[in-house]
């Protein structure tokens, strides 16, 4: 009986771990792209859901006052402008959007798009793009103070393993293999019984 509860633990665990495995091996990423209206004191979307491995392409704009956009976790931060398609983009652990200001290095010419991990400086762009690596909830707020209620302008990217459908199935083949190798007892050697 304890030699059977432990062929069918190992299994399972064995078919588990291979369906993490297929997962990673074989999960195309998606590319996703979502338009992020900025008003006060909210964001639509207010939730971004993407699974790990997806290319997220942000477009951003502001319907009302300037805001805008800082995301944890990617060292992303946007500058949105009302009622135009581009916005200022840069890394805030690189840059200072006052300094940059200050000595008047801020674009003027617009790009189609630039990818987070590329970039330098301050950019003016119509799209980032950024490759979703790591599962996790990561926070995006305002940036620019754009009235009274700006700290609770805040929304949410939500980046899910991408894995689940996979371990499933390896976790089935796991027991559907514990059920055939399981072995019944037999009567003879059952405890409390006479020949």
């Amino acid at each position: 009986m304890v030699r059977n509860v432990l062929v069918t633990a190992l299994l399972v665990l064995a078919g588990v771990g291979g369906g993490v495995w297929w997962a990673r091996s074989t999960a195309p990423p998606q590319e996703i792209v979502v338009d992020v209206e900025a008003r006060r004191y909210a964001y639509e979307p207010p939730v971004l859901r993407a699974r790990q491995g997806d290319v997220l392409r942000l477009r951003l704009r502001s319907t009302d006052v300037v805001h805008g956009f800082f995301l944890e976790g990617y060292d992303l931060d946007a500058r949105i402008v009302p009622e135009r398609p581009d916005f200022e983009v840069w890394r805030p652990s690189e840059v200072q959007w006052a300094e940059a200001e200050k000595r008047g290095e801020l674009p003027t010419k617009t790009e189609s798009s630039v990818e987070v991990s590329s970039l330098q400086g301050i950019r003016r762009v119509r799209e980032v793009v950024l490759r979703l690596d790591r599962p996790g909830r990561f926070r995006y707020r305002c940036s620019h103070t754009c009235g009274f209620m700006h700290p609770f302008m805040q929304g949410e990217l939500i980046v899910t393993p991408n894995y689940p459908f996979h371990v499933g199935v390896g976790a089935a083949i796991g027991l559907t293999l514990a059920f055939l190798a399981w072995r019944p007892v037999d009567p003879s050697r059952r405890r409390g019984t006479s020949s």
